[in-house]
């Protein structure tokens, strides 16, 4: 089976009756969040509150998921924390709804004809006045967005490591693991964010094995560096406390009876012409 390329998938099976039957899978789970997000930016109406709902996004809720999946509150927590850690979507929580944005939307939908409407999920009037309107409000909210300068980010966190070139080397073994050979701002900022809870040399050492074992061959991402970075850290963490520890615990300074040769630690059993040991053994023969 060919697992490479994308078909075009009908919405309306989440609503037919083969999809009844309930609790669903996770992988079905996960079709419905990047076949239900936005194609296109919009505004949704979520109780009579106009939220901006960009391409890949989805407004929902908690409560709606689990009626939709069939799922209980844990399951739900569970698979959306599961998504976030893979690297296969965010989540913005408030005490009303929640905004999913799907990392690499592309992958899943291609875009379609700027001349389409945009598509707004929950209860948002889809009529020609609502789609008017919206159009007026997306324009308005653009022109007030300020894009984000990812190159800056980077390269302040980039500039922690004194090996620029080794950093490099590694974003460029990450990149390898993808079928487009390359990885948008956003990811290698997230990348930089999660090497600062680890000291430097660490992160470095980390990329060395990295490169030198060639895992990005084996198509292991990012997160399996991570994983050898933050192994790294703990055994240095581990070698630096068993250093301290004897630092603050010397080694025993050992003594030889120069009468019976016997092994002693505390200084002060040493006598003039041997130990306490042998002078007790000496005293009692001559009693």
């Amino acid at each position: 089976m060919n697992n490479e390329g994308w078909v075009k998938m009908w919405r309306g099976q989440f609503s037919h009756e083969i999809s009844d039957q309930k609790p669903w899978c996770d992988g079905y789970a996960w079709t419905f969040l990047y076949s239900a997000a936005n194609h296109k930016d919009g505004i949704a109406n979520f109780r009579n509150q106009y939220i901006l709902v960009t391409r890949g996004q989805l407004l929902t809720s908690k409560l709606k998921l689990q009626a939709i999946f069939g799922w209980s509150r844990r399951r739900l927590d569970s698979f959306l924390k599961a998504l976030e850690i893979q690297k296969m979507s965010t989540i913005r929580t408030t005490n009303r709804f929640i905004v999913i944005t799907i990392q690499n939307y592309d992958l899943y939908q291609s875009k379609v004809d700027e001349g389409e409407r945009t598509e707004v999920p929950l209860d948002v009037q889809t009529g020609d006045e609502q789609v008017t309107t919206i159009k007026k409000i997306n324009k308005k909210i653009r022109s007030k967005e300020t894009p984000v300068d990812f190159s800056s980010k980077i390269s302040e966190r980039q500039g922690r490591y004194p090996d620029q070139d080794l950093i490099n080397q590694a974003f460029q073994a990450i990149q390898s693991t993808r079928r487009s050979n390359s990885i948008a701002d956003s990811v290698k900022l997230n990348i930089l964010q999660a090497w600062e809870r680890y000291p430097v040399e660490s992160v470095l050492a980390g990329i060395r094995v990295y490169l030198s074992k060639n895992y990005a061959a084996e198509g292991k991402k990012e997160n399996y560096l991570l994983a050898i970075i933050h192994g790294n850290a703990n055994q240095k963490s581990t070698t630096s406390s068993t250093a301290e520890t004897r630092s603050i615990f010397p080694e025993p300074q050992v003594f030889s009876c120069q009468r019976c040769g016997m092994r002693i630690i505390v200084k002060a059993d040493r006598t003039e012409d041997g130990c306490v040991y042998c002078q007790n053994e000496f005293n009692e023969v001559r009693a």
